[in-house]
């Protein structure tokens, strides 16, 4: 009304006569106003969205609780665009990771660079297999964090096209079972003592 914007849009909740509420998408104009300035008929729409409101909601809480379910088992997801070498990742390959969305490069080089120098050479053996010869992969393998820690990964992956059937990208999960290998590294070296007694 006082001709800061030419339109509006808002979305709210609307009482209906039953009391239940309905979400409404509103989009309105001023159409008229006075020799003087003021306003004086405006014009609009208001559609019911409620149904567009409650999938999204419903996205959202599935999103929320994959993200709990990652971050509970220790498993994130990627994917490798081919075209442009471009990562994405979850949150929980961040955390994975030891790295954040800002220090990480998100390319396939960045990504190398974490790989142990005893494993660089099998993984990137498995990218290429899966890659060119379109077979599920299955690794597993360590790397290096940031600070120096050494983390056991195991990771699936395959090849993924698009709707002409061309390589598109290459999607998988990374699952940090370090906590396993070390309680398994920590037995042995208990029955190693135990038969050494």
């Amino acid at each position: 009304m006082d001709g800061k914007t030419q339109v509006y849009v808002v979305e709210y909740r609307l009482r209906r006569k039953d009391g239940s509420y309905n979400w409404i998408l509103s989009r309105g104009m001023l159409a008229t106003r006075s020799e003087d300035g003021k306003p004086l008929r405006m014009i609009g729409t208001h559609t019911d969205i409620s149904e567009h409101k409650y999938l999204q909601e419903a996205l959202l809480e599935k999103k929320r609780m994959l993200l709990e379910s990652q971050r509970i088992a220790h498993i994130g997801s990627w994917s490798l665009n081919l075209e442009t070498g471009c990562f994405i990742w979850s949150e929980e390959m961040y955390r994975i990771y030891g790295v954040t969305e800002d220090t990480f490069g998100h390319s396939i080089e960045s990504f190398l660079d974490f790989i142990h120098p005893d494993d660089y050479g099998a993984i990137k053996v498995a990218i290429s297999i899966a890659i060119n010869e379109n077979k599920i992969q299955e690794q597993e393998f360590r790397i290096m964090l940031p600070n120096g820690i050494v983390r056991f990964i195991r990771s699936h992956f395959e090849l993924q096209y698009d709707d002409k059937h061309r390589p598109l990208c290459l999607v998988g999960t990374t699952q940090d079972i370090s906590e396993r290998i070390y309680k398994e590294q920590q037995d042995k070296e208990h029955l190693h003592e135990l038969a050494h007694v």
